[in-house]
Formats: C-alpha cells, structure tokens, sequence
C-alpha cells in the first residue's frame, strides 16, 4: 500500500512540477518525519497509526499556514516546525517514562 501512495505522489508531484526533477521531494524530509511524531509515533521504535501520520500533518499544515498568514518570512517556518518536533518528542519520552 505505500508504494502505490508513493507512486501516486511522485505522480501528482511530476503534474504539479511539469517535469521530472530528481530533487523536487528534497525539503520534504523534515515535515514527513515531524508529521509521524506529532501524530504519535515514536522516534525509539514502536507502534503509530496512519491516522496519527495524517492528523499531525494536518498540524503541520495549519501551523505553516498560520505562520504564513502572520507575515512570518517563509525560512523561520522550518525552525517552527523543528520546535514543534522537538515539543513532540519530548511528550513521547514524558509519556513513555510514565508507562514505566
């Protein structure tokens, strides 16, 4: 399954580009892993859902476009994003040191 979602987006990504850029997913890396961990999954190993995946990158999406709207130059974003990993990662160990 998520290889026909990855063939379905490099698809949707070569549309969108016009043609084949071999490094047009480049700046993607930070906001794929921040979308996993702000939706549940944990960096040490473990279990996390696609919903989870999805509701932190919604997250993500409303925290850049907020930024956006606010007038917040477009290269502090990725230091917000960051902030907002590190905060999630954080709550996992929190959450994982109650657990013990």
């Amino acid at each position: 399954f998520s290889g026909l979602t990855a063939a379905f987006a490099a698809i949707l990504s070569v549309g969108w580009a016009g043609s084949a850029i071999n490094a047009l997913g480049a700046t993607y890396e930070l906001l794929a892993i921040s979308a996993a961990v702000i939706g549940g999954a944990n960096l040490m190993g473990g279990e996390a859902s696609a919903y989870g995946a999805f509701i932190g990158a919604a997250l993500i999406f409303v925290i850049r476009n907020s930024l956006l709207m606010a007038g917040v130059d477009s290269n502090w974003q990725g230091t917000f994003v960051g902030l907002f990993l590190i905060g999630a990662v954080y709550l996992g160990k929190l959450r994982g040191a109650k657990r013990e």
